[in-house]
């Protein structure tokens, strides 16, 4: 890969279509292409598991979930769901996706309790396992989800990661890069943020 493809690739990586116009940009195979796109959604991944915890005294968050199948098999044990959690009154957002896992208690309570600092509010839907959180030290609200704004960006998460030319045994990695690329507004910062990821998986020795 020389300098000028890396970065081409680099900043098309970001843009909603990443496909068949970047793969002639760069004139590589689609076997190169392929293997690019996956190593940069490990990057992706490393950032999903490192995202910075919101929430805490004062603030209200609110969560919410979807329920994502690949459409061409319709596998439900290789089927995705995908946690959501925003700030009120701010930009902080997490996402988390689970691979073919239940919405139990025991897979949804420590991916909250990993992104979501106790002290404050949380609004969830009426779903039991949610039940729990007013013992682990947050103010739990059940309430009415689904805003139109909510409702667009579930629906786009499914519009991506069902995409044309998705695999199914890559899937999560296509979660990854979309999480990413919605929790930043800008190119500039999502490009930071990969390149802070990507400094942490391969440190310089």
């Amino acid at each position: 890969m020389t300098y000028k493809e890396f970065m081409t690739f680099l900043f098309r990586y970001f843009s909603p279509n990443l496909g068949l116009n970047t793969e002639n940009e760069i004139q590589r195979t689609s076997g190169t292409f392929t293997k690019w796109t996956l190593r940069f959604n490990e990057v992706a991944r490393n950032f999903v598991d490192k995202q910075s915890p919101i929430g805490g005294p004062d603030t209200v968050v609110q969560l919410d979930e979807i329920f994502v199948c690949n459409r061409k098999d319709g596998d439900l044990n290789r089927a995705f769901w995908v946690l959501g959690g925003a700030e009120q009154g701010s930009d902080k957002k997490f996402y988390y996706y689970f691979e073919g896992q239940p919405r139990s208690c025991d897979n949804l309570i420590p991916i909250i309790q990993q992104f979501v600092s106790p002290g404050g509010s949380v609004i969830t839907n009426k779903y039991p396992v949610y039940n729990q959180l007013a013992e682990l030290g947050y103010n739990h609200v059940m309430g009415n989800l689904g805003t139109p704004s909510a409702d667009q960006l579930w629906g786009d998460v499914r519009f991506h990661v069902n995409n044309r030319g998705h695999t199914a045994n890559y899937m999560s990695l296509y979660i990854c890069r979309y999480i990413l690329i919605k929790s930043f507004d800008t190119e500039q910062s999502r490009l930071h943020q990969f390149l802070h990821s990507a400094a942490s998986m391969y440190p310089i020795s």
